[in-house]
């Protein structure tokens, strides 16, 4: 994923011949200099079905290398030099290489895991099981350094269908970790000591999805009761609540923490205030597809827009303009998974016959990998997800030509 670029210069007594980016060395007889590093789109990993025994790395020209493991969850680390990838029938969490593809480093829990969050510095991870066991660990050295458990212990709630990582929530100091497990109530941890610092008891029905606000001082939850909540994480006490249509799917926090975003069970998108909780906007479908059950919403991470995906599409919203920006058509076959690059400039949507990466600013597609190419393309019934995580942009493009730049716009502009 690392463009080369060679200059040619005449010799220059004080000129310094340096070469900043790894690989072989330049052609003979030309005098390297550094034109411009040019932005290709980030790493990609992926299984179409959940659980998969193979997952697939790629980038810009395809598949790049598989790692082989049962996995039903995988994340990149912060800096995407590093995959974390768990199984629901196993204790052990896995820590790859993200560019070797070898192993390094694993971390067990006390039960199967079932999700993982890796905390903002990349430092640590929390685990979790079904049953509601939490461990935090170290991510070099896979030493636990403190758990705690839900009360009562019991299954965690899954919703067949709807996005649902967003029941565990790290914020963004690092300070505390927010989980909902399904129940009628939220609660903060520390996770220093796996002490409670706080349980948010304000919806009557279970939560589906919360999500931090970027300053890490609130959350939003929203569930099965049809309300939008927004609390404080130091004393989990509500400053906002609001009534949707219909039980919520997702919510995302938008508009740089000023609005939340919710998501409904009859196709219905809304944005709300995060101070008053007045209505700012109710997002339209549109005329692809009929409304139905959206099952998950991403934010960008500027907060300007954000993706939902359902039944044979994905949609870019706008946040602030309250419209659609694209549409990535993905029928007859059900969009099951979508992930957004830290930087916002790459979107990715999966589903259960290929994985599509789009250019996060003008929507226009960059590539496509073939289910078959990563494996049998089938989804296990009782996930109904694929999975999908984008890696930070391995490079800059400060000429700003984009994805897709020929050499020869590269020389062009920097003669320029």
């Amino acid at each position: 994923g690392v463009a080369r670029a060679w200059g040619f210069a005449e010799p220059h007594k004080d000129r310094r011949r340096a070469w900043a980016v790894s690989g072989a060395p330049p052609p003979d007889g030309f005098e390297p200099h550094v034109l411009a590093f040019v932005r290709f789109p980030s790493r990609v990993a992926s299984c179409t079905s959940s659980p998969c025994d193979e997952v697939a790395l790629w980038g810009y020209g395809g598949l790049q290398r598989t790692l082989r493991s049962r996995v039903t969850g995988l994340a990149y680390f912060p800096l995407g030099d590093r995959l974390l990838t768990w199984s629901d029938d196993d204790v052990t969490a896995i820590v790859w290489d993200a560019s070797t593809g070898e192993v390094a480093s694993s971390a067990r829990h006390v039960e199967p895991v079932s999700f993982a969050r890796i905390f903002p510095a990349g430092d640590r991870m929390v685990l979790r099981s079904r049953l509601g066991a939490y461990s935090v660990v170290d991510a070099v050295s896979g030493d636990t350094l403190s758990s705690f458990d839900e009360e009562p212990r019991g299954t965690i709630r899954v919703f067949r269908g709807v996005d649902t990582d967003a029941a565990l929530e790290i914020l963004r100091s690092g300070e505390r970790v927010v989980t909902t497990s399904g129940n009628t109530w939220a609660t903060v941890w520390d996770p220093l000591d796996g002490s409670r610092a706080c349980t948010f008891r304000g919806h009557h029905m279970p939560i589906i999805s919360a999500r931090a606000f970027p300053s890490g001082d609130r959350v939003a939850s929203g569930g099965y009761d049809r309300r939008v909540s927004v609390w404080n994480a130091s004393d989990c006490v509500a400053s906002v609540s609001a009534v949707v249509t219909d039980w919520v799917t997702g919510v995302a926090v938008v508009q740089r923490g000023t609005a939340v975003a919710t998501v409904s069970s009859d196709g219905s998108i809304a944005v709300w205030s995060a101070t008053s909780g007045r209505l700012l906007h109710v997002l339209e479908p549109g005329t692809r597809r009929p409304p139905s059950l959206i099952y998950g919403v991403r934010a960008f991470p500027k907060g300007d827009r954000l993706v939902t995906f359902t039944w044979g599409e994905a949609v870019v919203w706008s946040a602030v303009a309250a419209e659609a920006v694209h549409f990535f058509d993905s029928f007859p076959n059900r969009t099951r998974g979508v992930a957004v690059s830290p930087a916002g400039d790459v979107l990715v949507t999966c589903n259960s016959n290929d994985i599509v990466a789009y250019d996060g600013a003008s929507g226009s597609q960059m590539f496509a990998l073939q289910a078959e190419e990563v494996g049998d393309g089938e989804l296990i019934a009782h996930r109904d997800l694929c999975l999908v995580d984008v890696a930070p942009s391995a490079a800059l493009d400060p000429l700003g030509l984009g994805v897709g730049a020929t050499w020869r716009e590269l020389v062009d502009t920097a003669s320029a």
